[in-house]
């Protein structure tokens, strides 16, 4: 699986190579300058048997001749990198944009865009070191504002229109402008990485993250307060029977003990039933939806009966029904 970025120029312009290296280095240096990082990760590329380093007096350009471009970050233990690609726009592409002709705003900015005749992809592989994955967004940010250009995905390096490098800047890698709860978790983590890599201070995400664990079905369906599993029993105080998903303090829902009907059976079902039908729905969920479910009465709440995530459960009636004694 990867993830690319696109990037469409509005003017003829092609950078040299070591123009484009300074910019996204200059980038990529000012976004992670709160890390306040003691070895700075620096882009480079091979293109062919070239290697072009920022400053370099190399006069090769965007425009190159190899099957791709290989940009790269040093020091980087893990190795990895993003090939890139000078494409030129052909009779795919153009139809692909067909259905934006008559649009306005940047969809209809790129299909004017399509006249000069050619584009770039930045591409990102599964499994690259998190320094990677930031740099290659801020590659096609750089080359989009030397060239006057739009970026876009359509395979999710980036969600919504095209956009302008400026804009782009002000959110890509940012945990405060995450779109969805996936891309805060990944950008927030992918952070965190960095800042130990290359000896920054310790990151600390400004939005709040959930806390995930990795128990096994079998061990998600626990009592609270302890957090002792069915198997284990319950103590004297647990009053609650908490039904979890993939994070501890975002669970499914939440029932009082003593008017539990289903047994351990039952209960396994519906929660194997519930994280099918919810597969990956978390990721999904705007950061802002999250933040508004209030968790904490959950536990201390100790006159609650019935209490299911309204972000996680289609059917909370149904549900409680399944649950609770009639």
């Amino acid at each position: 699986m990867s993830t690319t970025f696109q990037v469409y120029p509005t003017t003829a312009y092609i950078p040299q190579m070591p123009e484009l290296l300074a910019l996204a280095n200059e980038k990529l240096h000012a976004f992670l300058m709160p890390l306040e990082l003691e070895i700075t990760p620096v882009i480079g590329v091979r293109i062919g048997e070239d290697i072009i380093e920022s400053g370099s007096s190399s006069a090769l350009t965007a425009r190159w001749d190899a099957d791709y471009a290989w940009f790269f970050v040093t020091p980087n233990e893990d190795g990895g990198g993003s090939d890139a690609y000078y494409r030129t726009v052909d009779e795919l592409t153009s139809e692909m944009w067909e259905e934006y002709e008559d649009q306005e705003g940047p969809y209809a900015d790129v299909f004017t865009s399509l006249s000069i005749g050619h584009y770039w992809e930045f591409r990102r592989s599964a499994g690259q070191p998190s320094i990677i994955n930031a740099t290659y967004g801020f590659l096609a940010a750089a080359l989009a504002e030397l060239t006057n250009g739009l970026i876009f995905s359509d395979d999710g390096a980036w969600s919504g229109p095209p956009i302008r490098a400026e804009e782009f800047g002000l959110k890509y890698f940012n945990p405060s402008e995450a779109p969805n709860y996936g891309k805060l978790e990944w950008y927030a983590n992918g952070l965190e990485i960095i800042a130990e890599t290359y000896k920054g201070k310790p990151y600390v995400s400004p939005v709040r993250l959930l806390v995930e664990h990795e128990w096994p079905l079998n061990e998600r369906i626990r009592y609270a307060p302890s957090g002792r599993t069915l198997q284990e029993g319950p103590n004297e105080e647990d009053h609650l029977v908490v039904m979890h998903s993939e994070y501890l303090d975002f669970p499914y829902l939440a029932a009082q003990r003593n008017v539990v009907k289903a047994d351990e059976q039952d209960l396994q079902r519906i929660l194997i039933h519930l994280v099918i039908r919810g597969s990956n729905r978390i990721g999904r969920l705007p950061v802002k939806s999250i933040e508004e479910v209030e968790r904490r009465p959950i536990l201390e709440d100790r006159n609650l009966a019935f209490w299911a995530n309204p972000l996680l459960v289609k059917d909370i009636e149904s549900l409680r029904q399944q649950v609770l004694q009639t």
